[in-house]
């Protein structure tokens, strides 16, 4: 696996099919090799889902001053009153916000994907310990 951090900032849409892929797939003839590397693929992509979290928590803090700021100069430049419908046409048409709304939504997506992919390894978690319980059962039968 390639190491975490720049795993973490290269990961695209496409990639993440690729992984989602290769870290959820199971040998049935080698449960143990997987249920071993469980925990610490688990551990890897809960780390990354954790940063992706922090990176979309700033992209929406950085989009939220945005709008603030705006709404603020619009309000102090007006020479009349200003609704809140103004001031939100104002934020959402202003050039900026376009590249503000972007970043975070790029962060979201990714923060999304990965919690996805922690979703389906607890699926996995559990599918290892079903096979493994019935292999155990199967080899009682024959012995």
């Amino acid at each position: 696996m390639k190491n975490i951090i720049s795993l973490f900032k290269e990961m695209s849409v496409e990639e993440y099919f690729d992984i989602a892929e290769e870290t959820t797939r199971v040998d049935p003839h080698n449960l143990e090799d997987s249920m071993v590397r469980q925990s610490s693929i688990y551990a890897s992509y809960s780390t990354m889902a954790c940063m992706a979290k922090v990176d979309m928590e700033r992209a929406n803090r950085g989009l939220e001053k945005f709008a603030a700021m705006t709404r603020k100069q619009m309000k102090s430049e007006s020479s009349t009153k200003m609704t809140a419908k103004d001031l939100d046409d104002a934020v959402f048409s202003h050039s900026d916000y376009d590249e503000y709304n972007d970043k975070y939504l790029d962060a979201k997506q990714k923060y999304e994907f990965l919690k996805g992919l922690v979703m389906s390894l607890t699926h996995k978690k559990d599918m290892l310990i079903q096979l493994s319980s019935h292999q155990r059962e199967e080899k009682k039968l024959f012995n």
